[in-house]
């Protein structure tokens, strides 16, 4: 059986990076309520041009997002939509968490992982807009 997973990851390392051709700041949030419970979260990342990707955390509450693993989340969810979101993945950007906000009772990782995709998002239409 082929290894679909090293293929792909073959395929994607060989591909060009997308060009980050300025820098800015977005707010990436999940406020759903789902049923009897809620989700939250909000994260505010700067970005700009890299000669690789690099990312990085100056929140304030850096050592709670890491302790409950909110921080990996954040990033993956980042990860999720700027590798695979546009026509080429977006390799060449420094990411910077500024800002962090969790909630006492409705944070969770999934949350983060939503807030981190939706950052990603609006940093792909902030792109997106200066190329037209």
């Amino acid at each position: 059986m082929k290894n679909y997973l090293e293929q792909w990851s073959n395929q994607f390392a060989s591909r060009l990076s997308a060009t980050v051709a300025r820098s800015g700041r977005v707010e990436g949030v999940r406020d759903k309520v789902l049923g009897p419970r809620s989700d939250y979260a909000s994260i505010v990342v700067a970005f700009e041009a890299s000669d690789s990707l690099k990312v990085e955390c100056s929140a304030d509450n850096r050592a709670e997002l890491e302790a409950c693993g909110y921080l990996d989340y954040a990033v993956f969810g980042l990860l999720d939509v700027l590798m695979t979101a546009s026509t080429y993945p977006m390799r060449n950007i420094r990411l910077n968490i500024v800002e962090a906000e969790i909630h006492p009772i409705h944070a969770n990782q999934l949350a983060f992982r939503w807030a981190g995709r939706d950052a990603g998002r609006k940093i792909i239409e902030m792109l997106s807009a200066n190329q037209r």
